[in-house]
This record gives structure tokens, C-alpha cells and sequence, in this order.
């Protein structure tokens, strides 16, 4: 597994071009947030045989339905790295 952190101002779709530059297994899902939501991104995920599990920004006309229970699992990755940024009882 591999996690690209990046700064806030920075575009997703510029870690996403890390992740795909590097020499990594054919991913199976793709859970991303909304910021990720391009033609692109989901045609490259599905010409490789994944599922993108990506919210549809607000203009996109057509939208196809994502996965509640795998999408939610997104929440506790954020968590995950939310604790490990901020933890408890730390001084800011």
C-alpha cells in the first residue's frame, strides 16, 4: 500500500499522476473524495478492471450510484491519519 500526502492548495488530480507514475499493483478500488472526481481518473480505473468508489461533484450530469459500505471505510482512513497528525493531548 501506498499514500501520497500532499498539501491542502494542491490539486488531487496531482497526487493522483504520483500514484499512477509509480510501479504499484493494478488497484481494485479507488476511494477517493469528490476532489477526485474526473473522467479520467475513472476511465483509467476501469480500463484496469477497478471500481472507482468516488462521489460525483455537483455538474456532473450523469451519475452513476457509488457503494455506501465501501465508501464509509474512506472515513476511517481519514480518521486514521487524523490521529496520527493531531494526537491527543498534544499542544498546538
Amino acid at each position: 500500500m501506498k499514500a501520497e500526502l500532499t498539501p491542502g492548495q494542491v490539486s488531487n488530480y496531482a497526487s493522483c499522476d504520483a500514484l499512477r507514475d509509480e510501479d504499484l499493483p493494478t488497484a481494485k478500488v479507488l476511494i477517493a473524495d469528490k476532489g477526485y472526481d474526473s473522467d479520467a481518473i475513472r476511465d483509467e480505473m476501469a480500463a484496469g478492471g477497478g471500481v472507482p468508489v468516488i462521489p460525483h461533484r455537483r455538474h456532473r450530469l450523469e451519475r452513476e450510484p457509488i457503494d455506501g459500505h465501501i465508501y464509509a471505510l474512506r472515513s476511517l482512513i481519514e480518521r486514521c491519519f487524523n490521529q496520527l497528525h493531531n494526537p491527543a493531548g498534544s499542544a498546538l
